[in-house]
């Protein structure tokens, strides 16, 4: 059995930043979240955007992430 070393880090894109009205639109939904899920779902999902809007998106687009930001706001599109 031969041992070789570990070729090092894996390359990674550099991150790409959000703006700040797309900030600003994901912390909107951490906060209709809460409204519109009292209790603990709503809290869970207000906690994993806020974490998101800090930090996760130097991950990755996220699309889970964008597609329950559209949700979250276009119902409150829906409900004016």
């Amino acid at each position: 059995m031969t041992l070789r070393p570990s070729p090092g880090p894996a390359p990674t894109a550099p991150p790409i930043y959000l703006t700040y009205p797309e900030r600003a639109r994901v912390r909107l939904a951490a906060n209709r979240a809460i409204r519109l899920y009292p209790g603990p779902v709503g809290q869970v999902l207000s906690k994993e955007l806020w974490a998101w809007e800090e930090l996760g998106w130097r991950f990755g687009p996220g699309s889970l992430i964008a597609a329950l930001v559209d949700t979250l706001l276009n119902d409150q599109e829906d409900a004016a």
